[in-house]
C-alpha cells in the first residue's frame, strides 16, 4: 500500500488478556490496509501479557509498546492518544479482533469525504460461552453531528462504543475519557460527535466483540453502573461550551439510560438486589434539566418517571411491560 494513505493510529489498551491478545495483534498487523501505527499501552498486566507486547514490538516496527502503572482502561487509552502521531485513530480493545480488511473501505471513504470526523462500522458479536456468531451490520447511513446525537440519545442506530469506529484526529482536538471510573464509552463518543462535522456509518464489518468473557464488566450490571450517569453528568461542562444547543441531547441520552436500567433492576431485583435504590436518586438530579421537545407522549413519560419513578416503575410492572434490550457496552 502506498505510504501517501493517511495515518491511522490504532490504540490497544492491554491488561492480563494473554489468552486473547495474539489474536488481537495479528489481526491488526495482517491488515491489507498496512499506514498503521499501533500503540500498545500495557497497564501493569501480572500474566504476561506485557512480554508478549514487547515480543510483538520487536516483529514490527509499526508497533509501539508503553509500559505503565495500573491506572485503568481510560487511562491505558489516554496514554495512546497523548502518543498518536495519525491523521485518524480507532481504539481495538485487546480481548477483541479486527476482520481480514477492517479498514480499507472506511478509510478510502473518509479521504473522499472530509467533513466526515467519526465513521462507524458493523461488527461481530461473538459469544465466547458458546461460540456464536451474530453480525450487527445496518443499513449505511450519514447524518449531521446533531442528528447523530439524537440516534445515541435514542438508542437508535448510533452506538455508545468507542470501539468500532475511526475519528478524524484534528477535529477531535483534546477530547479524551474520563479517568477513574469504569463505563467511559459513552460520554467519550457523545463528545466525538458534539465535536464533529458529520458522522458516518458504514455497512461493513470491521470488528470482533466477544461477549459473555468471564470477568468482563459489562457481562454483568452492579452498583458500578452508577458511573456512567457521573460521567455523562460531569460532561455537561465541556458541552455547554464546545455546543450548548447540545445539552438537551445530553440529558435525553442520560434519561433514557436510567429509565432502561431501572427497567432491567427492577426485573432483576432477585439477582441484583440494591441496584435499583442506587439508580432512583439520580431521577431528582435529572428533574429539572432542559429536554428536546419531543412528542407528547415522549414528555408524559418522562414526566412521570423522573417525578413518580416507583409509580411509573410499578405500572410497567402490572402491564407487563415488554423489556428493553439492555446495550452491553459502556
Amino acid at each position: 500500500m502506498s505510504s501517501t494513505r493517511p495515518l491511522l493510529s490504532v490504540l490497544v489498551p492491554v491488561y492480563n488478556v494473554a489468552p486473547y491478545l495474539e489474536q488481537c495483534l495479528d489481526s491488526i498487523l495482517s491488515q491489507p490496509y498496512s499506514c498503521l501505527e499501533v500503540l500498545v499501552i500495557d497497564d501493569g498486566s501480572t500474566d504476561g501479557s506485557g512480554a508478549l507486547c514487547d515480543r510483538y514490538a520487536e516483529r514490527d516496527q509499526r508497533i509501539r509498546v508503553v509500559h505503565q502503572t495500573n491506572a485503568g482502561l481510560s487511562a491505558a487509552r489516554n496514554a495512546a492518544m497523548d502518543l498518536m502521531q495519525g491523521e485518524f485513530f480507532t481504539c481495538v480493545d485487546s480481548d477483541d479482533w479486527l476482520t481480514e480488511d477492517a479498514f480499507s473501505a472506511p478509510m478510502s471513504y473518509l479521504e473522499a469525504n472530509p467533513l466526515v470526523d467519526v465513521l462507524e462500522l458493523g461488527y461481530i458479536e461473538v459469544n465466547c460461552q458458546t461460540g456464536e456468531e451474530r453480525p450487527v451490520l445496518a443499513q449505511g447511513a450519514e447524518f449531521t453531528s446533531e442528528e447523530a446525537l439524537r440516534h445515541l440519545a435514542d438508542l437508535s442506530g448510533v452506538t455508545g462504543m468507542a470501539w468500532g469506529k475511526i475519528y478524524r484526529t484534528e477535529t477531535m482536538g483534546r477530547l479524551r475519557f474520563p479517568v477513574g471510573r469504569p463505563y467511559e464509552d459513552t460520554p467519550f463518543v457523545f463528545e466525538a460527535l458534539a465535536r464533529a462535522h458529520r458522522y458516518r456509518y458504514l455497512s461493513w464489518l470491521g470488528y470482533h466483540y466477544r461477549i459473555a468473557r468471564s470477568g468482563s464488566i459489562t457481562e454483568s450490571y452492579d452498583g458500578r453502573i452508577v458511573y456512567l450517569f457521573e460521567n455523562l453528568l460531569d460532561l455537561r461542562p465541556t458541552i455547554e461550551v464546545l455546543q450548548a444547543d447540545y445539552l438537551p441531547l445530553l440529558h435525553e441520552t442520560l434519561y433514557r439510560r436510567l429509565l432502561i436500567f431501572s427497567l432491567w433492576a427492577m426485573r432483576h431485583a432477585q439477582t441484583a438486589p440494591g441496584l435499583l435504590p442506587l439508580l432512583l436518586p439520580y431521577t431528582k438530579r435529572l428533574r429539572s434539566l432542559s429536554y428536546p421537545k419531543g412528542s407528547q407522549a415522549d414528555r408524559l413519560r418522562r414526566r412521570l418517571f423522573l417525578s413518580f419513578p416507583r409509580l411509573f416503575l410499578s405500572i410497567k410492572r402490572c402491564t407487563g411491560h415488554r423489556p428493553y434490550t439492555v446495550w452491553t457496552s459502556n
